[in-house]
């Protein structure tokens, strides 16, 4: 679970970087997210386990295209390998 809220602190960092806010909240949500594009604000059912949180988060993120603005290098590893549940 550690690793888990690590890689997802990582992925809400990056988020910040490239401009987004994400919000945890409640709603009626089709999906486990939603995003406003026009108000770079993305907002994630906070009932989702951190394992969830993280996977919609970066289906989000590979959506928006963000993989590809220049980042860090510790960010884009974050892509390039499979994350580890404990």
């Amino acid at each position: 679970m550690a690793k888990t809220k690590s890689a997802l602190a990582r992925l809400e960092k990056l988020f910040e970087e490239a401009g987004y806010r994400i919000r945890y909240e409640t709603g009626t949500f089709r999906t486990d997210h939603c995003v406003v594009a026009h108000r770079k604000l993305v907002i994630v059912n906070k009932f989702l386990t951190p394992e969830a949180r993280f996977a919609s988060l970066r289906e989000v993120w590979e959506k928006l295209e963000l993989t590809n603005r220049a980042l860090h290098n510790e960010g884009l590893a974050l892509f390039a390998q499979p994350q580890e549940h404990e």
